[in-house]
């Protein structure tokens, strides 16, 4: 028993502890797991920032256009007939902003249109259909032979003989030629009032392709005037507005 005790004495073991109880090597205290709250507090981060953009696109708006009145089949599309609005941005619905609804003025529309209902170009077309007894006829103009670059479907112009000479394609003059004395002088104006159907650009150079929309038996001496590059056009009152 006395060796027993003296070996163990000599091994270190049991020295200053209690009989019965082992001393194990000392636990190192617990450091807090900072990477994974670092992680945690990245995401909840990530997610309010998600949450805020997917709101603010949700609520955006933008200004677009819409019919301040009923609009009629076939009425023009003035200024007067807009207003523009704040909506919800849809990329589902059709929307005209403010800058680009100069560009459909003077159109028609295709059908009978609400109040409140957004602009758009599907909704409108350049010139009503023609009806009976009508004809499109068109004209090749320089710079000088059209009244203003502003001119737009739907205005109405005079066409005029720009040369002095008599000519065939000449709208016919019904004063009684006087025997012995010079004929008369051929009209200048070969059409009093005609619309603007459609324009088109030619060129980079101003020249534009113009149809009116004139009566059918109009239409030939138009079109010959045309090819002898010997019509002018002049802007006109549209009927029924008294000149202003």
């Amino acid at each position: 028993m006395t060796t027993t005790r003296a070996r163990a004495r000599a091994r270190g073991e049991g020295a200053g502890e209690p009989p019965g109880l082992r001393v194990g090597p000392p636990q190192r205290a617990r450091k807090p797991q900072l990477p994974q709250m670092a992680t945690a507090l990245l995401l909840m981060g990530l997610c309010a920032l998600l949450a805020v953009v997917f709101y603010s696109r949700a609520t955006a708006s933008s200004p677009a256009v819409v019919l301040a009145v009923d609009m009629a089949r076939g009425e023009r599309l003035a200024p007067e007939l807009l207003r523009v609005v704040q909506v919800s941005a849809d990329e589902a619905l059709p929307l005209t902003p403010p800058g680009e609804a100069a560009g459909l003025y003077g159109r028609r529309a295709v059908a009978d249109l609400a109040a409140g209902t957004p602009l758009s170009p599907a909704l409108l077309v350049s010139a009503a259909p023609l009806a009976a007894g009508e004809s499109v006829v068109g004209l090749a103009l320089a710079p000088g032979e059209y009244p203003s670059p502003l001119l737009t479907p739907g205005d109405y112009v005079s066409v005029v003989r720009a040369g002095r000479d008599e000519a065939p394609y000449s709208a016919p003059d019904t004063a009684a030629e006087i025997p012995g004395e010079r004929p008369p002088t051929p009209a200048l104006v070969l059409v009093g009032s005609a619309e603007v159907f459609d324009i088109e650009p030619l060129g980079a150079q101003g020249s534009l392709f113009i149809s009116l929309r004139v009566a059918v038996g109009d239409a030939p001496i138009v079109a010959a005037a045309a090819a002898a590059d010997s019509v002018r056009l002049v802007q006109v009152p549209a009927p029924g507005d008294g000149g202003r």
